[in-house]
């Protein structure tokens, strides 16, 4: 519905003159770097799940990923994890238990961004801006770990998952804002972080009607 009114409001000739701003290098590079995104988050589910058992293969976990990235077009949502315990004979608890770890690393990594916009709008450089939010992130962690400790999850690759989460939410959110631009948008980047991760967390939301997501 929301997508009816947003093509009833602007004529589909809008959209297409958008869309023809777009060079095809800066098109290119944004399909690249999202591709890369899922490679890095298909490497996190290597951390988080572990190795499987010998004769699993070299790259089960991530082919298992991309299995599931390429079913979710099909809104087969339950292939990733049919996949990943059938494939690397994961248990259906350690599969659950790395699933927390994982929505816990993306929330920090979110709100970490969160701060970086913030930090952005206060005209600090990128670099310091993004240091600070990563450490703030990475303090979370390691005062979370210290009243909740997580069996079977060594420091090291939480650190590992929570960089490439953070990593990965930010080049979504900059390859975004770079085909907007391109599209004929004018908006600088920080006010636009701030926007995409506060949509981010929004999409989170468990918020239905009857069954019915209205995120």
């Amino acid at each position: 519905l929301c997508l009816a009114g947003l093509f009833f409001v602007f004529p589909l000739s809008t959209v297409l003159a958008a869309a023809q701003g777009v060079s095809a290098p800066v098109l290119l590079a944004v399909v690249v770097l999202y591709l890369t995104c899922q490679a890095l988050a298909a490497l996190r589910w290597r951390v988080l799940v572990g190795s499987g058992p010998e004769g699993s293969g070299g790259f089960a976990v991530e082919k298992s990923y991309f299995a599931g990235f390429w079913d979710r077009f099909w809104c087969n949502t339950a292939t990733r994890k049919r996949d990943i315990v059938r494939t690397m004979g994961v248990s259906d608890e350690r599969f659950a238990q790395a699933s927390r770890v994982d929505d816990m690393t993306l929330v920090l990594a979110r709100v970490g961004l969160l701060a970086m916009a913030v930090l952005l709008l206060a005209d600090l450089t990128i670099l310091i801006a993004a240091t600070s939010a990563f450490a703030a992130t990475a303090v979370g962690l390691f005062w979370r770990l210290k009243w909740h400790p997580i069996p079977g999850f060594r420091i090291t690759g939480l650190s590992a998952a929570l960089l490439a989460a953070f990593c990965v939410e930010f080049s979504m959110a900059l390859a975004a804002w770079q085909l907007s631009i391109s599209a004929g948008a004018s908006v600088d980047f920080a006010p636009w972080l701030l926007a995409w991760m506060v949509a981010r967390f929004a999409a989170r939301l468990p918020l239905s009607y009857n069954g019915l997501g209205m995120r």
